[in-house]
């Protein structure tokens, strides 16, 4: 399996890694692994739901007025 990150993504894990072995106590490489983990966790997620804004405007203005 590759990993593939973007050079943000990379400097996220590193930060992430430091504080993890800083908090925990872990050898750094474990933390590392830990933090793409993490990551890899988080770019699961669903995304946002977007709501549309009009119905909301309109809602608003009804009690509104």
């Amino acid at each position: 399996m590759t990993l593939v990150f973007n050079e943000s993504e990379w400097e996220w894990i590193d930060r992430r890694a430091e504080r993890i072995a800083l908090e925990t106590g872990t050898p750094l490489p474990f933390a590392r692994a830990a933090a793409i983990s993490e990551l890899r966790a988080l770019r699961r997620r669903p995304k946002a739901e977007v709501i549309e804004l009009a119905p909301r405007i309109a809602e608003k203005r009804r009690y509104a007025g």
